[in-house]
């Protein structure tokens, strides 16, 4: 009896010191972001990627290192990979409104404009003032050959004060 005991009392002090392990894992994740962003700032994108899957490693339920790593990985024209990345942010956080907004760019540059729409749509209910989807928005109808959907659109965009909304009205004119 005093065995069991014994041994169930050494089973419960691992599993306490397994769970100090992955918490302290858990607590340098936000380093390994800090030093991924600063990366990507400095347009290392490549070493950005390395940092933000870091992060992940250490702790695969932080969404703000997934939807980094889908940028750094969109940067790089992995755009397939990048969509697994915004969708699992999208998946850990819920209404992710930035990892949707890119997530419809990442479809959209795979040709995937009815689904890039969807996304704009979800990241513009999350911000109705969201000028950059608006824009994106427009272009994925205008490829999508709804002409006069990408014109109000983009309008908006301007409106909002979206500068390549303004150029690409000017250069229509």
């Amino acid at each position: 009896m005093l065995r069991r005991l014994a041994g169930i009392g050494l089973l419960v002090s691992c599993l306490v010191v397994f769970a100090g392990v992955l918490n302290a894992r858990a607590e340098i994740a936000p380093e390994y972001l800090d030093q991924g962003r600063d990366l990507y700032e400095m347009e290392m994108y490549e070493a950005s990627l390395s940092a933000f899957s870091n992060a992940i490693e250490a702790d695969p339920e932080y969404a703000k290192a997934w939807y980094y790593r889908g940028k750094a990985r969109y940067k790089l024209g992995q755009y397939e990979a990048a969509l697994g990345d915004f969708t699992q942010a999208v998946f850990l956080r819920g209404e992710y409104r930035k990892a949707l907004y890119w997530r419809g760019k990442s479809l959209a540059m795979l040709g995937r404009h009815n689904e890039a729409l969807k996304d704009y749509d979800a990241a513009i209910a999350l911000k109705e003032e969201y000028r950059k989807a608006f824009y994106r928005r427009g272009l994925s109808k205008e490829a999508l050959g709804d002409s006069k959907g990408a014109l109000e659109d983009i309008r908006h965009a301007a409106r909002l004060g979206h500068k390549g909304a303004s150029v690409w009205l000017e250069e229509r004119k």
